[in-house]
């Protein structure tokens, strides 16, 4: 912000300068594995990419408003689970931390406990 001659440079975290988008988990029905992942665009858009990058089918398992720094939590979490890259196994585990998290209850004790969430 320029006042006058002088520039005014504030701090702004980094959280409020990037743009939030979709956290979301994806089931691949021909490999019956997870894949979680981050979009600006609608999730509905990026599940068709990867359907059509990979030649797979996949369903819109859950996904909620969030930041980069929200997928990658969820990377750590699940890492136990971890098949390759950004795919996971096909366990209930995964679901309901993915769904204990977009809830706010972040610790896995409660990611154990089924929601009564429907789930694929």
């Amino acid at each position: 912000m320029r006042i006058g001659f002088f520039e005014i440079k504030a701090h702004i975290p980094k959280i409020f300068k990037e743009k939030q988008g979709n956290v979301y988990i994806l089931f691949d029905k021909y490999f019956k594995r997870y894949k979680i992942g981050y979009t600006y665009g609608t999730v509905v858009d990026r599940c068709k990419q990867i359907a059509s990058a990979s030649g797979s089918e996949y369903e819109i398992v859950y996904y909620f408003k969030g930041w980069r720094k929200n997928e990658k939590y969820l990377h750590r979490q699940l890492e136990k689970y971890k098949l390759k890259g950004e795919f996971y196994a096909h366990d209930e585990y995964v679901k309901n931390m993915f769904h204990c998290f977009a809830h706010g209850v972040l610790t896995g004790a409660d990611a154990s406990k089924n929601y009564g969430v429907q789930y694929v």
